[in-house]
């Protein structure tokens, strides 16, 4: 009988082979994959079968689930859409990157100017126009493959904000939870604060005059 390890197992391979195994090269790779198992585990055909039946269907879900990052969105495309922001503000050299979901739930990393007055909190309802990019794909085999680390947290792309306006907040229940999350944000940066200065007051007296 399989265990549910192995099946979380078979699952999880077919998951990361759908991610970052091209196309072209799923046919070839299943059908290795059939022939080492036969080869080296005769005793356990039946099993070996379930499990590649599991990789397979995983694998194949994963790169349908691709495609459609893929082929959703084009590349400059121009956005208009209204977003949930989702993240808090991480600061950049020239602007503000946060995560929001559009009203279909389809989440991007959206960049807005500094100069915009563009400083939200989580919950924040906000209507945006900006360019959408797809993320990079790796450029050389085995390289860091951008596009698809983020696809595997659900997010498209990015958008480069050229307008947005920030709508009247309405009523849902994940305001509640939202509240909680930046109450907690605003806390723990006090905290880092306080902790900060104490260490630079701390590094000060512990200085000896020369």
């Amino acid at each position: 009988m399989l265990s549910i390890f192995e099946i979380t197992i078979a699952f999880i391979l077919g998951i990361l082979w759908g991610l970052y195994l091209e196309t072209k090269f799923l046919f070839m790779a299943s059908i290795f994959l059939y022939f080492f198992m036969l080869v080296f585990c005769n005793k356990y055909n039946l099993i070996s079968a379930i499990l590649l039946m599991i990789v397979l269907l995983s694998c194949n879900y994963t790169n349908q689930k691709v495609k459609d990052f893929d082929t959703k969105y084009s590349d400059d495309l121009a956005i208009n859409m209204k977003i949930t922001i989702i993240t808090h503000l991480e600061e950049r050299n020239y602007t503000y990157k946060y995560q929001g979901k559009n009203e279909q739930g389809d989440k991007f990393i959206f960049y807005f100017e500094k100069s915009k007055n563009s400083k939200f909190k989580v919950g924040d309802i906000i209507q945006v126009i900006g360019e959408f990019s797809l993320p990079d794909v790796a450029r050389n085999m085995g390289g860091f493959n951008n596009r698809r680390y983020l696809n595997s947290n659900g997010i498209y792309g990015t958008v480069l904000v050229s307008y947005f306006e920030v709508l009247s907040n309405e009523f849902k229940p994940m305001n509640f939870v939202y509240m909680i999350q930046n109450k907690v944000h605003e806390n723990f940066q006090k905290i880092l604060l306080k902790e900060k200065a104490r260490n630079i007051k701390w590094n000060a007296n512990s200085v000896k005059p020369l």
